[in-house]
């Protein structure tokens, strides 16, 4: 019977999960106008432990710099699949953060701890569109990024 129950557990936990945005564009009483750039990133895990130690400190990263507004990750399980929603408020913001610190430290390793990367950028120009949904982060790393290197 303990084993029926951990087989229903697990099977339940199976599938997709995403976080809820965080960041300052999420915390109480927030009022942001847009545009708004979007990078999602859809990747492989090979080093789970490397990978969570660069993804603290892009968090850290990230609540610091100037432009950033938000984040959710997503994962499936029981596999190594993971993706990123970022949010911030410009091109120029988002090039910065993505060029610096922890995220270039992270980029410099990924031979080491992904298996490969796919990625979208885009704008959402209106509230109807914000917080973007995972739906469309999906789609447009589909149009912008069709090829799944681990495929």
């Amino acid at each position: 019977m303990r084993i029926l129950s951990s087989l229903l557990l697990f099977g339940s936990l199976a599938g997709c999960i995403a976080a809820p945005f965080e960041g300052p564009g999420f915390e109480d009483g927030a009022v942001l106008e847009g545009p708004f750039i979007v990078a999602a990133t859809h990747t492989k895990i090979l080093d789970g432990g490397r990978f969570r130690d660069h993804l603290d400190a892009i968090k850290r990263q990230q609540d610091n710099h100037d432009g950033f507004v938000g984040r959710s990750l997503r994962t499936q399980l029981p596999s190594q699949t993971r993706w990123t929603m970022s949010i911030f408020d410009s091109e120029e913001s988002m090039l910065l953060f993505v060029t610096e610190g922890a995220h270039l430290q992270a980029m410099l390793d990924s031979r080491e701890t992904i298996e490969g990367v796919r990625s979208a950028v885009w704008t959402v120009e209106n509230d109807d569109e914000f917080p973007p949904s995972w739906s469309r982060a999906l789609d447009e790393l589909d149009r912008q990024s069709p090829e799944i290197p681990w495929e």
